[in-house]
């Protein structure tokens, strides 16, 4: 199953994630050299209205970087979504996070 993670962000901000990948201690990272991943953001109703780019930099160290530019963000504009970073590995392809896609409008003092 799938874990949740919730990625809240502003109208206008560019959005930047480190997803780590570690072992059941929770502490070794697992080596994802030769996985890929697609993180979309999608409507109520599923249509994907966005994709975020997903890279591996290293693959040694479970990392996955996630990236929007902030010209996404306001085309999306202030509202919620859902989102998913998919895996694919050996030819199998895992939904392996889920969560919802908040944009709200910029804060002020």
């Amino acid at each position: 199953m799938a874990a949740t993670v919730n990625i809240d962000t502003f109208v206008g901000d560019d959005v930047s994630r480190i997803i780590t990948f570690v072992e059941a201690d929770k502490t070794t990272p697992i080596n994802i050299t030769g996985r890929t991943y697609v993180a979309q953001i999608f409507t109520e109703d599923g249509t994907v209205a966005a994709s975020m780019t997903a890279t591996v930099p290293t693959g040694t160290d479970g990392k996955v970087n996630l990236s929007l530019a902030r010209a996404t963000t306001t085309t999306l504009g202030v509202g919620n979504w859902r989102w998913s970073l998919v895996e694919t590995a050996s030819g199998v392809v895992t939904t392996v996070l889920v969560g919802g896609f908040t944009i709200s409008s910029e804060a002020t003092s």
